[in-house]
C-alpha cells in the first residue's frame, strides 16, 4: 500500500509539537496500519458522519512505549492510504469533534 501524508497545517502543527516523535510515527503509519487494514481487526474504527473528498475517514490510536500516544485519521482508496490529522487528544469522541471543527471533511 502507498502512504500518503497530507500537507496541511494541523498536521505541521502536530509534528512541529511533536517533532522528537517525527519517526515513530510514521514508521507505525507505513508499517503496522497497512497490516492492520488488512487483519480487518478492532484497532481501526470509522469516524461517524465523517467524509474527506467522499471517503470515509477511518483512525486509530498510535502508543509508544507508554510515554506517547495519539490518534491518526486517515482515509484509504484502493491501495493508497491518506493520513489527513493527527491529535493527541485520546478519547475518540473529543477526537472526533476536534477533527469536525477542522476544513478537512466534506
Amino acid at each position: 500500500m502507498n502512504i500518503c501524508i497530507d500537507d496541511n497545517r494541523h498536521l505541521r502543527k502536530f509534528f512541529y509539537q511533536y517533532a522528537d516523535y517525527h519517526t515513530e510515527i510514521l514508521c507505525d503509519i507505513s508499517e503496522r496500519l497497512p497490516s492492520l487494514l488488512t487483519l480487518h481487526n478492532g484497532k481501526i474504527k470509522p469516524v461517524k458522519y465523517a467524509k474527506h473528498h467522499q471517503l470515509q475517514v477511518l483512525e486509530y490510536k498510535v502508543v509508544f512505549d507508554g510515554c506517547m500516544a495519539c490518534r491518526v485519521a486517515f482515509t484509504v482508496d484502493k491501495h493508497t492510504i491518506k493520513v489527513i490529522f493527527i491529535s493527541d487528544i485520546l478519547f475518540k469522541a473529543q477526537f472526533c469533534k476536534l477533527l469536525a471543527k477542522t476544513a478537512l471533511l466534506d
